[in-house]
Parts: structure tokens; sequence; C-alpha cells
């Protein structure tokens, strides 16, 4: 995973690594300071943006599933996560 400058179209500083998996879906929360990362593996991560590292351990309530998809709730409480096997 990679956070980009739209302008001028560059990479910010380094690559975000999910411990395992390829992440398939992110999300932000609403001001922006936290970023969810959904991995191949069925796990949720959390990072924070500004300093590339992650939050915490990994959400792993998903085994065996591949998540599809992760959204953060209105005020940035919850995450709501859905995947298939």
């Amino acid at each position: 995973m990679r956070l980009w400058h739209v302008v001028p179209r560059r990479p910010l500083n380094r690559p975000l690594r999910p411990d395992a998996g390829r992440a398939v879906s992110l999300a932000f929360n609403r001001d922006g300071t936290m970023l969810a990362s959904a991995t191949g593996d069925g796990t949720v991560r959390l990072w924070d943006p500004r300093t590339h590292r992650a939050l915490g351990q990994p959400l792993r309530s998903h085994a065996n599933t591949l998540l599809s998809s992760g959204a953060f709730n209105h005020d940035g409480t919850m995450i709501a996560s859905a995947g298939h096997r």
C-alpha cells in the first residue's frame, strides 16, 4: 500500500506494509487521521497515515475469509468489514 501526493503525483515516504496478505480494501476515517486496510488473509489493520505506522495489533475476526470491503462509521469509532470464503 502506498500513499500519494495528488499534486505533484509522487509517493509519500515509504509504503505501508501489512503483516500478511495484500490489501484488498482501504478506508480513511472522516478526518483523515486513520486509515484501515483489509487484507487477503482476513485481517483489518489501522494505520496512522502521517507516521506510516500501524496502530495496535491487527483485527483478526475473519479467519479463512477474503475481505472485500471496509468502512468507518460517521464518527470513526467503529469499522465494518465484509468478505467471503
